[in-house]
């Protein structure tokens, strides 16, 4: 989005995201949670520039707030059952644009993390923490073009996270 575009994340939270996004381009930002304090919040901090729904997964199409060039979900997809995801999916294939893209990123197991990686994991409060094969099958779905990477490669830290570009 070298030169503006849209943004739609979905579980924004207080919506401290949008602080990121680059200053000066026209980018389009919609934030939506289902916690409404969270919502309340990011409307009273981000007044201008920026729009913030209370809406659970399933109510998105509702808004009538599309088309997106991106869609957001960061530390959302844990926190949700396998059909939320789908419903999610479901809803992005008709709120993206053609050629954009959503992207993820969750904590999740593998095979070969530590022990003290698996313990802090196991103790999210996200019910819902998968492998990252399993989430990107839920999303290969409805995105034929999946790109997984586990997150951080190669270091020591206590934590995996799945980082997931979904694509048509």
């Amino acid at each position: 989005m070298p030169n503006g575009g849209s943004v739609l994340e979905i579980g924004c939270g207080p919506g401290t995201n949008y602080e990121y996004l680059p200053q000066g381009r026209e980018i389009r930002y919609v934030g939506c949670d289902s916690d409404s304090g969270y919502i309340a919040h990011a409307r009273s901090r981000y007044r201008n520039g920026a729009q913030f729904f209370d809406t659970p997964v399933g109510g998105l199409r509702s808004l009538g707030v599309g088309p997106f060039d991106v869609a957001l979900a960061w530390g959302l997809l844990h926190h949700i059952s396998d059909a939320q995801v789908r419903t999610l999916a479901e809803e992005l294939d008709e709120l993206i644009v053609p050629a954009g893209k959503f992207c993820t990123f969750d904590p999740c197991f593998t095979s070969d993390q530590s022990l003290l990686a698996r313990v802090l994991t196991a103790c999210d409060r996200g019910r819902y923490v998968r492998y990252p094969e399993h989430y990107a099958a839920l999303l290969a779905e409805r995105f034929p073009r999946i790109e997984l990477q586990t997150w951080p490669p190669g270091t020591v830290l206590p934590f995996s996270v799945a980082v997931i570009v979904a694509a048509k």
